[in-house]
């Protein structure tokens, strides 16, 4: 039996979800360049860490919520440098990221520009 495995732009990306960048628009279909893939998958690197250090921050124990949105605030900052960084807005980022999950053969252009 074949075990199933998520791409590392999955698991890296997934989890933006939680913060809310990626529910702030809904794109139809996207038709991205080559500099813009190559864009994104440079974000991508960049914001998975910094996801991975505020989702852990967040779920410490004693954490109260206006540390906790205080750490979203700040992380929200971080990620919107790093994407002007990339020339990428927020929508951008958004629906690229939207279409890795519904458009496996984008998921693997960006997952090749990410090498």
């Amino acid at each position: 039996m074949q075990s199933l495995s998520v791409s590392p732009l999955r698991a890296g990306i997934m989890s933006v979800v939680f913060l809310g960048l990626a529910g702030l628009v809904s794109v139809p279909a996207l038709a991205a360049t080559a500099g813009q893939v190559q864009d994104f998958a440079q974000a991508v690197e960049q914001i998975k860490p910094l996801n991975e250090q505020v989702h852990a921050a967040i779920n410490k124990p004693g954490v109260t919520d206006a540390q906790k949105q205080a750490m979203k605030k700040s992380y929200m900052d971080k990620v919107n440098a790093i994407l002007a960084s990339h020339h990428l807005t927020a929508q951008q980022y958004s629906s690229m990221l939207q279409e890795t999950q519904k458009n496996p053969a984008f998921a693997k252009e960006v997952e090749g520009a990410m090498r």
